[in-house]
């Protein structure tokens, strides 16, 4: 019998090289793909803005070495005739390394996600510690998902009550917990969709006030009375927010009233004076101002224009400007303010 036929725990030495071949080609090629994609995603990662490179590069680095050899191994004993115990115990063997280096890939995912949020507002130390809870809750949901897989692939495992007693027990901690995790995903909700950030001057329902903190179950306004205003993440969410971030311009609406003893050629003069005095100010906007009605004891006309300024300081001082350059306007033309009169005639 020639060497190559010998036969070695029932496998030929020819059957022993070929599968030795196989293994240590397929670890080679497996370990020189792992050196060159992770160097050729990391480059060029660098010079994209996308994110989609960033998490195949954290996926590739977080590939165990132990993992491909374990690979190369179960290509190399494709080619074997093997018990079928051995064969058994193979197949369990490549499930569990898959599934765990599936949780080492999910975990690479999730700490490249809390890593890139919270280098958004690095300042914003409560913000990293929300976002690893949150980064914790999913890796345990994760590897208990993967651990059950695995105890499900193990024989003689029922994994049926195991899950059952989970579902029962994760029932009853939600039903107990439901007010704090539903200001936890609350919290991740406003970090993610981003409706207001820190340093942001918000409006919610009757109360106003800058964002201060944003934490794992509530966040925090100082008011400009300077009292501090804190709402709970789900009543915040649940509420109507206005959000003074995006302010371009501001709008001034509002009602000239001017005594019925004013002449009708200084009537009609009046949209004009006041296009005149709004304009005559750098930043402003002049929309309308018409003859709104007659009042009970006044001329009404509705004015009408904008401040193109985010800042609620200049805004102030633009329109006080406007209301002073107007009353001195109309003063000088004779033209008198109406207030609130009532005049009796008696019949003699």
């Amino acid at each position: 019998m020639d060497f190559p036929e010998t036969i070695i725990f029932d496998n030929t030495v020819g059957q022993w090289g070929l599968a030795a071949a196989v293994f240590f080609l397929t670890l080679l090629i497996l370990l020189l793909l792992k050196r060159l994609i992770s160097k050729h995603l990391a480059d060029y990662a660098e010079r994209t803005h996308t994110y989609v490179d960033d998490i195949l590069a954290a996926v590739v680095g977080h590939t165990k070495t132990v993992f491909i050899l374990l690979v190369a191994l179960w290509a190399g004993s494709l080619f074997l005739d093997l018990p079928p115990e051995v064969r058994m115990i193979r197949r369990i063997v490549v499930i569990i390394t898959w599934l765990i280096q599936i949780g080492l890939w999910s975990n690479g995912v999730i700490n490249y996600w809390i890593d890139t949020k919270a280098e958004e507002q690095p300042e914003d130390s409560d913000r990293a510690t929300t976002l690893n809870a949150f980064g914790m809750i999913a890796k345990t949901v994760i590897w208990v998902i993967l651990v059950l897989l695995m105890l499900d692939n193990l024989p003689g495992v029922d994994v049926s009550t195991l899950i059952a007693s989970l579902g029962v027990v994760g029932i009853a901690v939600a039903l107990a917990l439901q007010g704090i995790l539903g200001d936890l995903f609350a919290s991740l909700s406003i970090m993610l969709d981003k409706p207001f950030v820190i340093g942001d001057s918000i409006v919610v329902s009757d109360f106003q006030g800058e964002v201060e903190d944003i934490g794992m179950k509530s966040t925090r306004l100082r008011s400009p009375t300077g009292e501090e205003i804190v709402f709970s993440n789900t009543d915040l969410l649940a509420s109507r927010i206005r959000n003074y971030r995006t302010l371009q311009r501001r709008r001034v609406l509002f009602t000239l009233s001017l005594t019925y003893q004013i002449p009708s050629d200084k009537l009609s003069q009046i949209p004009d004076i006041v296009r005149s005095v709004v304009e005559s100010h750098a930043g402003t906007d002049f929309n309308h101002a018409y003859f709104k009605g007659f009042g009970d004891s006044a001329l009404n006309f509705e004015v009408l224009y904008h401040v193109e300024t985010k800042e609620f300081s200049v805004y102030r001082e633009i329109m006080q400007a406007v209301n002073f350059d107007l009353f001195n306007r109309l003063e000088a033309e004779g033209i008198k303010f109406a207030y609130p009169t009532q005049t009796v005639y008696v019949e003699k």
